[in-house]
């Protein structure tokens, strides 16, 4: 695993506000390799989905009434990435390269030869999960599309005074969708994580109100469905 990242920093694993949404097929596929068990102590199961479209009367709402299946579990991506570098480093077979950037790539008629900074790797299989402005998929010039929604995002993690009931929201507006989703409650504050996708300009604003007027637009937009906001926890904003 090549990564120009130093990934098991503790700083920037603690530095990524983020969750995930880990479905119910996924979650067998963990449970198969064993690594269910560390995760299931962190997450968040969701046992309904509530779908607002700009109003409160054009709604859906998903229920899953079988018993022990969920609709998808939450899990702060912080906790993830522990867990999974953790199995990383146990396992013989897995070698994790940090802070280091692919070069060049040559192919082989039995092999793929992977050149960085510092050495070279000679693989039978290269996967490439380099993200959207992957590296890889424009050295091997393969055809792809991309559109500019002209949108950035913003994650904030709050604690609220309704439970959550385990229920994700999503409120889809005219300017972009916003979804609040389920996190494991902590100390017995009720929490979630927050997800809007809107103009930069707008989110560029959002992200530098103060934690008062921030607490009254999230009240706001998610139509007080969770109560008060009792305190912004962290935020991070994507473009």
């Amino acid at each position: 695993i090549i990564d120009k990242n130093e990934i098991t920093n503790n700083k920037i694993i603690e530095s990524d506000f983020r969750t995930t949404a880990i479905s119910e097929g996924t979650k067998e596929i963990l449970e198969k390799f064993g690594f269910w068990q560390k995760i299931n102590k962190k997450s968040q199961p969701i046992k309904s989905i509530k779908v607002f479209d700009r109003t409160n009367n054009n709604n859906i709402d998903f229920f899953n009434h079988k018993k022990n299946i969920q609709l998808g579990y939450i899990v702060e991506n912080k906790f993830l990435k522990r867990i999974f570098l953790d199995e990383i480093k146990k396992n013989k077979y897995l070698t994790l390269v940090e802070h280091s950037s692919i070069k060049n790539i040559e192919f082989t008629n039995d092999f793929v030869v992977i050149n960085t900074q510092n050495d070279d790797f000679q693989t039978s299989l290269l996967i490439a999960s380099d993200g959207k402005n992957s590296y890889l998929r424009k050295n091997l010039k393969q055809q792809f599309f991309s559109k500019q929604y002209n949108q950035s995002a913003i994650v904030i993690n709050f604690s609220h005074s309704y439970s959550h009931s385990n229920t994700a929201y999503e409120m889809f507006y005219n300017s972009g969708p916003l979804a609040t989703l389920p996190m494991l409650n902590d100390k017995n504050n009720y929490r979630s994580s927050l997800i809007w996708s809107h103009d930069p300009r707008f989110i560029n604003s959002l992200y530098s109100l103060n934690n008062n007027f921030l607490s009254s637009v999230i009240e706001e937009h998610i139509k007080k469905v969770l109560g008060n906001v009792i305190n912004i926890i962290n935020k991070q904003k994507f473009s």
